[in-house]
């Protein structure tokens, strides 16, 4: 068994061909896929079997995964004889080696649940941007791992977010205002505020990526997070046809936002679905030094667009906070950060899914997470994101049995 790429990443399957190549035989004219037995597959996952020559057949999956914890490294194809031209010995060839679907990083519950916020009472009312977005959340992580506020519940009740042990905010903004009321008033911004220095985490995205220049670090008025918010917002006045893949160039790839994408990596891609080009990102080029100190981006500059490749024009994602206790905020603002296209499907879709899924991942406290227990033989090596770390890691270890040398480096 072989494959075009190295492994088969979770939520990429659907499209991937799996080659079964046979040595010293050929295939039958015409094959019977019926008669192929395929095995440990991911949940979700369909698939067809085409000839391609007298020695290689194509298994191309299909479908989109039940979301699995771990990788599948046994995934196994059987070809009966009836398959081979002229076999004379055995019934069946097999193989299990050669394909690796490799899981991504669960979402763990110990590190508490998402709170996905809007100004409707529901998601059925929501933008079909936002409602597609939040949908997939719910369906990702969950109904109590990714659930829906109206944010005025949060900030009148502010029990909630104990109660249900909400350890990140997720706010989608897709409508082309200024920031609503119900979110640009002293008692929301004050909320979300004591939310972050708890050291929980903050996404917003699209048109919610202004709302960074409201978050305060302290109690006190000042300092925010930003001086400023993205200095160029805009949408287009009707949504048009591109047939362009939109995406991002990361200027750092080893950000655990990143993880399992290339670089430059694609979000969005439809030859006839309608995009909205929801702009709301800093354009850096106007010269750094030149901006009067209210307009300069002061936040982590993560990624810009795929073109950018000096990154000097525009950042398209960035992160605050992220420092003295404060929790991890990230901001997304670019068009091709789109969930819903109307008369068409997003052919880009599994990288927009893979990208959010990190993000809220990664916002989440903890930076390290999928240790757990595990029992060592000799070493066991952990990542730190950054590096050097700029908090304290406390790691706990639990010996079962004497061990007469233990050395940490």
């Amino acid at each position: 068994l072989s494959m075009d790429s190295t492994v088969i990443v979770e939520g990429t399957e659907g499209g991937k061909k799996i080659h079964v190549d046979l040595v010293n035989a050929a295939y039958v004219a015409t094959l019977t896929p019926a008669n192929f037995k395929v095995t440990n597959l991911p949940g979700g996952i369909t698939y067809t079997i085409t000839r391609v020559t007298d020695t290689r057949a194509d298994i191309t999956l299909a479908g989109t995964a039940v979301y699995y914890a771990t990788d599948i490294t046994n995934f196994t194809v059987k070809v009966p004889k009836n398959q081979i031209f002229n076999l004379r010995t055995g019934d069946t060839l097999t193989s299990s080696t050669g394909v690796v679907f490799k899981a991504i990083v669960r979402a763990d519950p110990t590190y508490g649940n998402i709170a996905m916020v809007g100004t409707e009472p529901t998601t059925a009312t929501l933008d079909k941007d936002e409602k597609a977005a939040y949908d997939w959340a719910i369906s990702k992580f969950g109904p109590t791992g990714a659930r829906y506020y109206n944010i005025t519940d949060l900030v009148l009740d502010t029990t909630i977010l104990k109660r249900d042990s909400i350890s990140a905010i997720w706010w989608h903004f897709n409508k082309f205002t200024d920031v609503p009321l119900l979110f640009d008033n002293q008692n929301t911004a004050r909320m979300v505020s004591r939310f972050i220095r708890k050291g929980y985490g903050l996404f917003l995205s699209a048109g919610a990526t202004q709302y960074v220049s409201k978050i305060k670090e302290s109690a006190t008025a000042t300092p925010t997070l930003t001086t400023k918010g993205p200095n160029e917002v805009n949408k287009a006045v009707t949504p048009f046809t591109n047939p362009d893949h939109w995406g991002y160039l990361a200027k750092d790839p080893a950000h655990p936002i990143f993880r399992n994408l290339s670089n430059p990596f694609f979000t969005l891609y439809t030859p006839t679905g309608l995009r909205e080009d929801y702009k709301a990102w800093w354009n850096l080029d106007i010269p750094f030094e030149t901006r009067p100190p209210a307009d300069r981006f002061d936040g982590t500059y993560l990624a810009s667009t795929e073109w950018d490749a000096q990154f000097k024009i525009l950042c398209t994602v960035a992160e605050f906070g992220n420092r003295n206790g404060i929790g991890r905020v990230i901001t997304v603002g670019a068009g091709a950060y789109d969930w819903y296209l109307e008369g068409g499907a997003n052919l880009d879709r599994p990288q927009l899914e893979t990208f959010t899924f990190n993000i809220l991942n990664y916002i989440r406290p903890a930076s390290l997470r999928g240790v757990g227990t595990k029992e060592l033989t000799e070493s066991l090596s952990i990542s730190a994101y950054p590096n050097p770390a700029n908090a304290v890691l406390q790691l706990g270890f639990t010996l079962t049995q004497r061990v007469d040398n233990v050395t940490i480096q």
